[in-house]
């Protein structure tokens, strides 16, 4: 079973390039060695044309198994991005990197930004919704509904002054700092 990720555009193109990555010995020719109980420290330089904010995971599984494990990436510096992972058995393990531009973290800081100076609009939220009515669209179909429907309910019924539409009221539900860190 391959990784389930975005992948680049028939063409081969690709926004968001993931280089300089380690360990990595003699480019992938060789194993890098590992302990049983060591913890193994991915990085790489993760960077993408534009501005948009970009989002990775770590995908790694032991070379007998199926079942790709997957970590976030999480930004160091610059461009540096690093993920952890534990060798809890002795054995040959595979890992990978996927990065891609997140649409949604991008929208959200960009509300953010107009909301701090009161210039976001109905559009801005239209736009957030789509984001979400795709995202529920994507997740319906791999089989998330349960915490599509979570984060519909808990954005509806958010504690604010009713905004006019629908839509605004899930956009700045999730735009709320605490509601995207408790489920993070």
């Amino acid at each position: 079973m391959q990784p389930m990720f975005n992948t680049a555009p028939p063409d081969g193109r690709s926004r968001v390039i993931i280089e300089n990555v380690t360990p990595e010995v003699d480019g992938g020719t060789f194993a890098v060695k590992r302990v049983r109980c060591e913890r193994v420290i991915v990085e790489a330089d993760i960077f993408a044309d534009g501005h948009e904010v970009i989002s990775g995971m770590l995908l790694f599984r032991r070379e007998a198994e199926q079942k790709w494990d997957e970590t976030p990436l999480k930004f160091v510096v610059n461009d540096r991005w690093r993920a952890i992972f534990s060798v809890d058995e002795i054995g040959r393990y595979r890992y990978t990197l996927a990065a891609w531009i997140d649409r949604f973290q991008s929208w959200r800081r960009d509300l953010q930004k107009k909301a701090e100076v009161n210039e976001h609009s109905e559009l801005d939220m239209l736009t957030g919704a789509l984001i979400i009515e795709s995202a529920a669209a994507r997740a319906s179909t791999c089989g998330r509904r349960s915490s599509t429907t979570r984060l519909l309910t808990s954005a509806e019924h958010a504690h604010s002054p009713p905004p006019r539409s629908r839509s605004s009221r899930v956009c700045l539900r999730l735009v709320e700092r605490r509601w995207y860190q408790n489920t993070a």
